[in-house]
């Protein structure tokens, strides 16, 4: 069952990575035929942008701007020659073999040692466990970053060369975030404010907004959705924080009208906080590459890097709850597509969690357990340690947390 569950798994990382990520010049197409998507980057895998680096390469060697349309047409017909650490970079982010991939990042920084999305990528995958030693990577890690940031002048996310730092950053916030670091985090978002981008980095503004919520500045994030509302860029994803920032500082009317605007800008927000526990419904975002605006999948992007939060806050997701139920009527509330199985697999993630021998464990790694076929903690007797630390994301402090919560392990060879 595990072997069966693996070979899925692998097939649908394999299909992301095929996934095409669209130029910019080809956004500015798609949004003028009404199509852009929004793209969601949560792979640290990401798609090499052949079209940019291409262009910057090129700018590189012959000191200005190439014809577009010549070096996409080389991309397209493979003509495109590129410098020996483009290829191998480019390689790399189509391996999906971690050692692999790994081998060719160090060959890309002997070439380039100044090839910071290479550093990046191959910190990343060796950042799992959080630990003393694991914390003192990150922190030695970010002053590398910052470093490199000063160096471009802190340019914000127009700029493609800025791109690798600038998501290394993000990487930091979230990782900071995700590990109780709040103040942390911070420091990096006001660092960034601090220079007045003039775009930000995908995903960043809610990593920001959830921030706001988790460390009582709902004025901030009052001020943000006003900031927007008043330059007409206010959608679905800053109003839903508007929303709860309303409703914690105890201003339920107006939290009330605010939730009324959001069912009227986004048509499936009803039926998505009707549902019976509808905060697990955010961690479908991970298997999402991209969504539209106004979406089930817009409000989970949005919400996602606060689920801990709305976890514990059991009043606000009830209030939520009530007031899609009082604008719906229930006889009227239509589970989206896909919820039901997805809250049954949630179900069974929480299932697991509740067992004694899993107190501590994080629930990113029970849910890797269980896309493994471990569903309870006796499932462990049918597995070796070995073959639990090959599980990707799991190390040796997990194993050795299982351990001392009483977990046996198969003993074979």
């Amino acid at each position: 069952m595990a072997k069966k569950k693996n070979r899925k798994k692998e097939l649908k990382r394999q299909q992301k990575l095929n996934i095409k990520v669209i130029s910019e010049e080809e956004a500015a197409w798609t949004e003028a035929l009404a199509h852009k998507p929004v793209f969601v980057e949560r792979r640290r895998i990401q798609n090499f942008d052949e079209q940019h680096t291409a262009i910057i390469q090129y700018a590189d060697e012959h000191g200005d701007y190439p014809d577009v349309q010549e070096i996409s047409h080389q991309l397209r017909n493979g003509t495109f020659i590129w410098n020996p650490d483009h290829e191998l970079f480019r390689k790399a982010m189509h391996t999906p073999n971690k050692y692999k991939r790994n081998n060719l990042l160090k060959q890309v920084l002997e070439l380039n040692p100044d090839y910071f999305a290479a550093e990046f990528h191959l910190f990343a995958s060796e950042v799992e466990d959080f630990d003393l030693p694991t914390f003192e990577k990150v922190l030695e890690f970010e002053a590398l970053v910052l470093s490199k940031w000063k160096t471009n002048r802190y340019n914000d996310w127009n700029y493609f060369e800025s791109r690798p730092v600038l998501t290394a950053l993000l990487f930091l916030i979230e990782y900071y975030m995700g590990e109780g670091c709040y103040h942390k985090a911070l420091e990096l978002v006001d660092l960034y404010l601090s220079k007045r981008p003039e775009r930000f980095p995908p995903n960043f503004v809610f990593c920001m907004l959830s921030l706001y919520h988790m460390t009582g500045q709902e004025i901030k994030v009052e001020r943000f959705y006003q900031e927007a509302l008043n330059k007409g860029k206010c959608d679905d994803t800053v109003l839903v924080h508007a929303v709860i920032a309303a409703f914690l500082r105890g201003k339920l009317e107006e939290a009330r009208k605010l939730f009324a605007k959001l069912a009227e800008m986004n048509t499936e927000a009803i039926a998505f906080f009707a549902a019976k526990d509808w905060y697990f419904q955010v961690f479908e975002i991970e298997e999402q590459e991209f969504y539209y605006p106004n979406s089930n999948e817009s409000l989970m992007a949005s919400l996602y890097p606060l689920f801990d939060f709305l976890e514990k806050n059991i009043i606000l997701t009830e209030f939520l709850s009530n007031e899609a139920k009082k604008l719906g009527g229930k006889e009227h509330i239509t589970i989206p597509y896909g919820l039901e199985e997805g809250l049954a697999e949630l179900a069974d993630l929480f299932s697991l969690m509740g067992e004694p021998e899993m107190k501590g464990i994080r629930m990113d790694y029970a849910r890797i357990f269980l896309d493994n076929g471990i569903s309870t903690s006796a499932d462990f007797k049918d597995w070796t340690e070995k073959e639990v630390l090959a599980l990707k994301g799991i190390g040796p402090v997990t194993v050795k947390k299982l351990k001392e919560n009483g977990i046996k392990f198969n003993k074979a060879n």
